[in-house]
């Protein structure tokens, strides 16, 4: 019980990938969220690897308020404005999960709030 992750025996196994949670738990749905300072203001000079950390910041800051930390990440969304510049927030998503990765999708939209460059949004399992 509890989470589950499995990638593809397919050649495109690199890329597909699928997380299952079981038993008993509760799920959380992380609003997006955008790297915002102390004063709440948008760090929008910041690199895209720099806003992705905060972002996580942000995630675990509010799973911790359910019992939960980023390891019960089962989906991500993220949203950044330039898509050559996802290679930078790969990069934060390894430091942080290194192998044991969730399942993830990356749009690439025209604009975000306050001149952000990267927002994200998750959805957890927490089990009892």
């Amino acid at each position: 019980m509890g989470i589950e992750r499995h990638k593809s025996d397919m050649p495109f196994a690199t890329i597909s990938q699928i997380t299952a949670a079981s038993g008993p738990g509760k799920y959380a749905y992380i609003q997006g969220q955008l790297a915002l300072d102390s004063d709440w203001k948008v760090m929008a000079d910041a690199s895209y690897a720099e806003q992705t950390r905060v972002c996580f910041e942000h995630i675990a800051d509010a799973l911790s308020k359910v019992g939960g930390t980023l390891a019960n990440i089962l989906k991500l969304t993220v949203f950044v404005l330039d898509m050559e510049q996802f290679p930078e927030v790969n990069k934060v998503r390894a430091e942080l999960f290194g192998d044991d990765l969730p399942v993830s999708t990356a749009v690439e939209i025209s604009a975000l709030y306050g001149g952000a460059s990267v927002e994200i949004e998750g959805i957890a399992f927490i089990p009892e």
